[in-house]
């Protein structure tokens, strides 16, 4: 449910992975629960991983400024590599450890300010 809205809303995800890795982005395409393989796309806008002890978000990549201009006029459910766009992620389902929305505002104003 939280992908689908965010899917239909516009708003951004955070995704932990079971290895620790973080995808922050736009849900582009639910899983398909017919599939042999079940995975959510996603338009990547951070990334990063978090710290072993104490689960801190660390970010190391930045691409929002290259997907912006790109996915604003986009249509929703549209193929992202079909327009242009080939930084588009599939995440496993079973490879994933945590969902959530994600306020890049809060994020900058709480974690990145002090």
């Amino acid at each position: 449910m939280l992908f689908s809205r965010a899917l239909n809303k516009k708003k951004l995800v955070s995704i932990t992975l079971k290895n620790s890795k973080v995808y922050v982005g736009f849900v582009w395409k639910l899983p398909d629960p017919t599939a042999k393989f079940e995975g959510v796309r996603l338009i990547p806008v951070l990334s990063g991983y978090r710290k072993n002890e104490s689960r801190e978000l660390v970010i190391t990549t930045h691409y929002y400024s290259f997907v912006e201009p790109i996915i604003k006029d986009m249509p929703k459910g549209a193929d992202a590599i079909e327009q242009g766009l080939d930084v588009e992620l599939v995440l496993p389902i079973d490879s994933i450890y945590s969902a959530s929305y994600f306020d890049l505002v809060a994020y900058v104003k709480h974690f990145l300010q002090g």
